[in-house]
């Protein structure tokens, strides 16, 4: 998006023949928003094979644990 702040300082340059046109900076706006799209989707694409988790092998203890924990609970600790 530097290159819309930069167009936009151009836009405010005291002499008229100093400024860009309008189609010159509309295409230049609407070139900063397709390059800002396309790295929005190419970030996109590279995290979301990131984001799946495959838990098939995934072994929690089942019950045993989930007992041990509920025993600790129960039972008083001394301190």
């Amino acid at each position: 998006m530097w290159k819309v702040a930069e167009k936009a300082l151009m836009c405010v340059r005291p002499h008229g023949h100093m400024r860009p046109s309008m189609s010159e900076l509309l295409k230049e706006i609407q070139d900063a928003i397709l390059i800002e799209r396309e790295a929005v989707s190419d970030e996109m694409s590279r995290n979301s094979g990131h984001s799946s988790v495959n838990l098939g092998s995934l072994d929690l203890g089942g019950t045993e644990n989930y007992r041990a924990l509920e025993e600790s609970i129960a039972r008083p600790a001394a301190r």
